[in-house]
């Protein structure tokens, strides 16, 4: 019993542990069942959903599928595989990869045994695009991710050579793979357009791993003999279609130990450019072995060829240390420019060449950081050209050979050899600049160089080069120049460390310069050397270099010559340059210059020293000192023996100060020897106040004086200016001032100026920059203010043209400006002691003349008024010859007010002369607006006759009162209305025998003037209004001008009358005389007469009545006349009835009718005058003749007389007119 009770927990742990591995057992059989069934329903809807979801949220793919059939122990298959391209790309690619079918095969065995676990892979149909945009992202960018830190190697990683046999000691996974109906696509975009888009299709490719002592893996694409064809294509908006298909043949082995492969690419046919002819694109084989004991992997490359002009052939170990470099034991390439040339389009070639090779022989080369030469090392490039040709835009250039070689071995003791030659042969540059050489050849050498990886210019050992040209001609800018024995040399010996030296030596045997017409500006040798030493350079920093230099050039007789020392922020220099003569510099000189200097015989001879330090800071500072010597110089009349010009100045960008030294000896100026000549100029520059200051100072010679100084206060946003100069007489530098342009007519030989001027700027400006340019105000012309005072002083003022002179002894000019709020008042004082002008035979001599003017300007010049004062004064006026009229004590002033609607009012003008006692008063206004042009004044002018009276010449007395009106509506036609007043006036005038006596009158005048093109012209009433033909009382019946005018009597040498008493007045050229009455000759004469003056073609209009007027021989006479007399007709019309008249006045009559007495009936006229008397005689004018009725009495009237007919009136009237007018006054 008790055996039994111990086994029954035994028996109940048993079925325990069956009840549990039954549980597992059923759960296993049931996870199996259900990942088979899911594997089955794979591409169902519901199963499809959550597995796209899950993949888009592991990996951020937008993947899709269409069907899918796995079978567990047969293999898998997928068709319709896409993946979608990530945002944003997807409006120019929507597909990143589609995949048409994917099929992969197993089997029980294959998965048992594993080797390989899948038989077989086939995919088919795929397609890949890639879309990049210019700025860098492309539509891969977003699922690369950021790369995770790679962790710690726990073990040594195997290199490249133990990895290809590590992979394939043991059966890959796949054993074959098969992929075919390929495309890739790459698209590049700009802002989302599409630019150009590139496809490659017809990919085809068989992968599959056999087992053969080992596993091998071969890959195909194409066959011999039939290879694979490839289509690829390029197209855009803006680009046509271009196509090229292409043959593809690829075979390749790899095994663990070695690796081999062939590939050949040729082009069928391509339409991206018909003119490419090239067939062979690339055709070779390479082969590799991997050895893992010495750890690198063996490259050869066979003889390769790449399209139809270069082969290569190579042999390359790679090392599988990554710190190890590749080694190139052997490489050889040959290339044939010319037929690469031909294959080229014409417009894709940079030159064309008849025939060139290029070969490459390179031996034991290790390429680190800096390539190395192994012991037996050797690099050679050897390039041969012919009959090169290149030709672009207006530049030709033909080489007719050349030759570059290269060799570098290494050297027997230490370092390399390196020899680089050239050699060019008929070198022909055509264009603007024409250049010939015929032969040229060069040397470039190195021994024993010990190159440093750790920098470029750590180099040690001796580099020299050298080289020669037989002959050279150039021509240029109307030059020529040719050169013989052209040599160069440089030296440079190399230490590896700071300081290097170098050595530069470059000469030509014989240069010569011509010009276009053949003249020949130089001739002679150049020779050019050059020594630096202690070059510290730094390649971090280049500027920071430091180094000494010479530098000596020799051209003809030119010898120039500079020292140099650099230091890491600052730079001393020497510089001398000497010459006899110009000769050297000609082809640079102007001809307007070279026609004026004596350029063949100046001697020049300058020299500089200085120091330029903080180079590289924003204002560098300058120190320095240069003397320049000129021997001989001249320009056209001017010469000397010698100038020396020496200029110092020191300072930086903002504040700097200079001194220019002159001294001049022997100079002469024409004829004229100047003597010596020393002047100082100092400069004072402050650009941070800102200040100038500039300074003139005589020592010898010309005593010129000159201080100028000018600050700016940012704050007040004031300029203030005090300048002080003084310029004497120039004297024997006279003629210089014909060079400046000063006007010949001003004689500057007495001419002497001292200035000065004191004051302060304000308004103008609000700031000047750093750069000196100045920053204005808004409105710098209304706000502008000036406090302060100006002083000029005269001397010696000479002015003649064409009979015209002008003579000013001394001047005195001070002006005074000064600012109340708004307003600006300028006072101008102007004295001059003595004052001469010369007008042809008449000259006028002014004394102690005083001006004095005051404006007042405002701010606003639209809106406020402009006041003027004036005040003019002459103690005397001396006129030579003289003149009746004396001046003395003239005075004149005046003052204006310009409103702002552009009208000037004249309130007061006043002109005396106190020697005459003459006095004018004006007052008025005159507009200038931009419609309107108006002028109205009205004055008065008063003239005592006493004080010109003039004992022998005039006596007079009286006095006569002008007041006139003018008024212009265009300031071109102006209307005067003028009324003279004569009280008490007398006159006599003793040389004539002309006397009046008690005049007094009120004279009324009427003028209208125009002013044309300078001239002033009288106009007639019909000009301005026939209206005004009409009679002024049918115009005006309520408005009168009369005049009057009595004179007590008039006595002249012809005629004497007393007295006289009229009305007259003048309107235009209309002068009329009414109610005349007049004694003459014991009668009485009465009347009216108006003219109308037009010099010789006058017209006089006259109504007389004479009673009792005795003739000369003492006859009565009396009669009347109504006659219109025509000075341009020559005629006149009208009617005289002669009452009573004498036998002797009534012959001289008929004398002016026929002075030689030919007439019949005139002469029977003076027959019957012997018998009797004349009892009445009429006269009548028509047409330009005369006829003449006389009734005689006496015994006379027995005698019949017949009427005088066509008596031609022209004859009296032409000699009535030259009477009044003498030949050399006819108008």
């Amino acid at each position: 019993m008790e055996l039994l009770g111990a086994g029954r927990p035994l028996r109940r742990l048993a079925r325990i542990i069956a009840g549990v591995l039954l549980i597992l057992g059923a759960l296993l059989a049931l996870v199996l069942v259900t990942a088979v069934a899911a594997l089955h329903l794979l591409d169902r809807p519901w199963l499809k959903q959550h597995l796209v979801s899950g993949v888009e949220a592991a990996t951020g793919l937008q993947l899709d599928y269409q069907t899918t059939q796995v079978a567990v122990l047969s293999g898998l298959r997928l068709e319709g595989l896409v993946v979608r391209t990530p945002s944003p790309f997807q409006s120019v690619a929507p597909e990143l990869l589609r995949v048409g079918t994917l099929e992969a095969q197993w089997s029980p065995g294959s998965l048992l045994s594993g080797a390989p676990l899948v038989e077989q892979v086939a995919v088919r149909n795929v397609a890949f695009t890639l879309v990049a945009d210019e700025a860098g992202p492309t539509s891969l960018t977003g699922l690369m991710g950021p790369e995770a830190p790679e962790p710690p190697p726990v073990e040594a990683p195997l290199g490249a050579s133990q990895q290809v046999a590590a992979l394939l000691a043991s059966a890959p996974p796949v054993g074959k793979v098969e992929v075919s109906d390929v495309s890739l696509s790459y698209v590049r975009v700009r802002n989302g357009e599409v630019l150009e888009r590139w496809s490659l299709r017809g990919l085809a490719a068989a992968v599959e791993a056999k087992q053969d002592g080992g596993w091998k893996v071969f890959a195909t694409m194409g066959q011999t003999g039939t290879p694979l064809p490839l289509e690829l294509s390029r197209e855009g908006p803006a680009i046509p279609l271009a196509l090229a298909q292409l043959e593809l043949t690829l075979s390749a082995e790899a095994g663990a130990s070695a690796a081999h492969a062939r590939v050949d690419l040729d082009v069928a046919r391509q339409t991206f450019d018909p003119r490419f002819t090239l067939h062979t694109l690339l055709h070779g084989t390479a082969s590799a072995k991997f050895d893992g004991e010495k750890r690198h992997i063996a490259i050869e490359l066979d003889r390769t060829q790449l399209t139809d002009s270069a082969e290569v052939q190579a042999r390359l170990v790679l090392p599988d240390a990554a710190d190890v470099p590749p080694v190139v034991t052997r490489a050889l390439a040959d290339l044939d420019l010319g037929r690469l040339m031909q294959q080229l389009p014409a417009h894709w070639r940079p030159f064309s060449i008849e025939r060139g090779k290029v070969h490459l022989d390179a031996q034991e080369i290790t390429l680190s950081a800096l390539p190395q030469l192994g012991a037996q090392g050797k690099l050679g490039l050897d390039v041969d050209i012919a009959a090169l040709q290149f030709v672009q835009d207006d530049l030709r250039m033909a080489l007719g050979g050349g030759r570059v070689s290269l060799v570098a071995t290494p050297d027997p003791q230490q370092g390399l050899a390196t020899r680089l030659s050239f050699a060019l042969q008929g070198l022909d540059v055509g264009g603007p600049t024409m250049l010939r050489v015929p032969k040229a050849h060069g040397e470039l050498k190195g021994h024993q160089l010990r190159p440093d990886p750790s920098s470029p210019i750590k180099v040690a050992g001796e580099a020299a080069l050298s080289g020669g040209v037989d002959a050279l001609d150039i021509r240029a800018s109307g030059l020529r120049a040719t050169a013989q024995r052209l040599g160069f040399q440089l030296q440079a010996p190399l230490v590896g460390e700071p300081p290097f030296t170098l050595k530069a030596d470059a000469s030509v045997g014989a240069l010569q310069v011509h010009t276009a017409d053949g003249r020949e500006v130089l001739k002679g040798p150049v020779h050019m050397d050059l020594n630096a030493s202690e070059v510290f350079p730094r390649l971090d920093e280049p500027r920071l270099g430091r180094a000494r230099a010479r530098l000596e050039l020799d051209v003809g007789t030119m010898h120039a010559s500079l020292d140099a020392t650099k230091g890491t922020n600052e730079v001393a220099y020497t510089l001398a340059v000497q010459t006899p003569d110009l000769v050297a510099a000609r082809p640079f000189i102007p001809e307007s210059v070279a026609a004026r200097v004596p350029w063949n015989h100046l001697a020049v001879d300058l020299a500089s020293t200085g120091r330029l330090a903080a180079l590289f800071s924003s204002s560098p500072r300058l120190e320095h000192r240069t003397e320049l010597r000129l021997q001989r110089p001249g320009w056209d009349d001017v010469s000397a023996s010698n100038i020396a010009a020496v200029m110092r100045s020191q300072g930086d960008a903002w504040r700097h100060k200079g001194e220019l030294d002159l001294r001049i000896e022997g100079l002469r100026v024409g004829e004229n020897d100047a003597g010596s000549q020393h002047q100082t100029l100092t400069l004072d520059l402050d650009r941070r106040k800102p200040s100038l200051r500039l300074g003139l100072t005589s020592q010898a010679g010309l005593k010129i004086a000159l201080d100028a100084a000018l600050a700016f206060d940012r704050k007040a946003r004031a300029l203030r200016c005090d300048v002080k100069g003084d310029l004497p007489p120039l004297g024997a530098l006279t003629p210089l001032l014909a060079k400046a342009q000063v006007p010949a007519e001003l004689d500057s030989s007495r001419l002497a100026l001292n200035v000065e001027l004191h004051g302060t700027l304000r308004g103008v400006l609000t700031d000047i920059a750093a750069d000196g340019t100045p920053s204005l105000t808004p409105a710098p012309l209304r706000t502008a203010s000036f406090e302060g005072k100006a002083v000029v002083d005269a001397r010696g003022i000479r002015w003649r043209q064409e009979g015209r002179s002008i003579n000013l002894p001394a001047l005195h000019w001070q002006v005074e400006s000064r600012a109340e709020g708004p307003r600006r008042i300028v006072h101008s004082n102007l004295t001059v002691e003595k004052l001469a002008v010369g007008m042809g035979d008449r000259r006028l001599s002014f004394a102690d003349v005083t001006s004095d003017t005051t404006a007042t300007l405002p701010e606003k010049w639209e809106a406020d008024d402009i006041e003027l004062r004036q005040f003019l004064k002459v103690r005397a006026l001396e006129q030579r010859p003289a003149l009746p009229y004396p001046v003395q004590d003239l005075e004149g002033s005046f003052s204006a007010r310009r409103k702002p609607n552009g009208v000037i009012h004249i309130p007061d003008l006043q002109v005396s002369n106190a020697g005459t006692s003459t006095q004018l008063k004006v007052k008025g206004r005159l507009e200038l607006g931009d419609d309107r042009r108006r002028l109205a004044v009205r004055g008065e002018l008063e003239q005592d006759l006493s004080k010109l009276a003039q004992p022998g010449l005039i006596e007079s007395s009286g006095k006569v009162t002008v007041d006139f009106g003018m008024a212009s509506p265009n300031l071109v036609v102006f209307r005067t209305l003028s009324n003279v007043h004569l009280q008490n006036v007398n006159l006599r005038l003793p040389d004539s025998g002309v006397a009046i006596e008690t005049l007094d009158g009120h004279v009324p005048l009427t003028q209208n003037l125009e002013l044309t093109e300078g001239q002033v012209r009288l106009m007639n009433d019909i000009d301005v209004n026939p209206y005004s033909m009409l009679r002024f009382a049918d115009q005006h019946p309520l408005l009168s001008r009369n005049g009057f005018m009595s004179v007590g009597s008039i006595t002249t040498p012809l005629i004497s009358i007393a007295p006289l008493a009229g009305n007259l007045s003048i309107n235009q050229n209309m002068v009329s005389l009414s109610q005349l009455e007049m004694g003459v000759r014991g009668g009485r004469v009465t009347g009216q007469c108006m003219l109308d003056w037009q010099g010789k073609y006058s017209t006089l209009e006259a109504h007389v009545r004479a009673t009792g007027v005795k003739s000369s021989r003492g006859e009565p006479f009396d009669g009347n006349a109504a006659v219109v007399i025509s000075g341009k007709d020559r005629s006149v019309n009208g009617r005289a009835e002669i009452l009573r008249i004498g036998n002797r006045h009534l012959l001289d009559l008929l004398d002016l009718e026929d002075p030689l007495h030919t007439d019949p009936a005139t002469n029977r006229v003076r027959y019957a005058l012997g018998l009797g008397y004349p009892e009445h005689v009429r006269v009548s004018f028509n047409h330009g003749f005369g006829r003449l009725s006389i009734t005689m009495g006496g015994l006379a009237r027995l005698i019949s007389i017949d009427e005088i007919r066509g008596i031609p009136m022209g004859p009296i009237v032409d000699r009535l007119i030259n009477s009044l007018y003498p030949p050399e006054t006819t108008p």
